[in-house]
């Protein structure tokens, strides 16, 4: 990215900055994209992008290293290009949950919005009896994928694609609310949340967040 700016002008911190900043949130867009529709293979993957990063940061310590060696007789400009890098480090830092997190939102948000319809009409079906859960295992209706839990109350969880080994992510319909009390754990390593909370859909609920009426996104592992 910034092997075109002219090698002169990379006595300017500002301009060492921006590059890195463009390469870091791209580099955190990639992994978390990946992460989420990647599932096994993100790992690696994701892996690979931070590897890249980090290339790319060694590359850009180098040149800011060069850049204060040849300024040297002026000791701002020479501290500047210099001290550069680290701040492209906090940055990136600082950086990476955020845009990671934000990533992932929206793809979260896209994967609802046009599945709702979708979904709402296996609730209804679900609800009128025309599923067996009983059994448990993945169903799959008109080529969407779902779990049942009888409950009462009935509840469905829609896979999200990804999922590493037993962790998994999906949309979750719960007429109640009360996946809301899946909050993690407790310092003794307990879930917060009872167990007929934590152990729906025969897995481990570890925490949901609101999206629309009656739909959570949650993680289980």
């Amino acid at each position: 990215m910034w092997c075109h700016v002219p090698f002169s002008e990379w006595e300017t911190p500002r301009r060492q900055l921006l590059s890195w900043l463009i390469v870091a949130v791209c580099s955190f867009v990639v992994i978390s994209a990946v992460m989420w529709f990647g599932g096994f293979i993100g790992v690696p993957v994701a892996m690979l992008a931070a590897c890249g990063l980090t290339l790319a940061w060694v590359v850009l310590f180098v040149v800011s290293l060069n850049a204060a060696w040849d300024c040297r007789q002026d000791l701002g400009k020479s501290l500047l290009a210099s001290v550069a890098p680290l701040g492209a480090f906090g940055l990136a830092v600082a950086l990476a949950l955020p845009v990671m997190w934000a990533t992932a939102w929206v793809f979260d948000w896209t994967f609802v919005l046009r599945n709702h319809s979708s979904f709402q009409e296996i609730v209804r079906v679900a609800e009128a009896g025309r599923f067996d859960g009983s059994a448990g295992g993945y169903q799959e209706y008109k080529g969407t994928t779902f779990l049942i839990d009888e409950g009462p109350p009935k509840r469905v969880a829609f896979l999200k694609p990804g999922g590493f080994l037993d962790n998994w992510s999906g949309i979750v319909y719960d007429p109640t609310g009360d996946v809301m009390l899946a909050d993690g754990w407790i310092a003794t390593g307990q879930f917060v949340a009872p167990e007929r909370i934590t152990k729906l859909f025969d897995g481990d609920l570890v925490s949901c967040r609101p999206l629309l009426k009656n739909f959570y996104n949650c993680s289980f592992t």
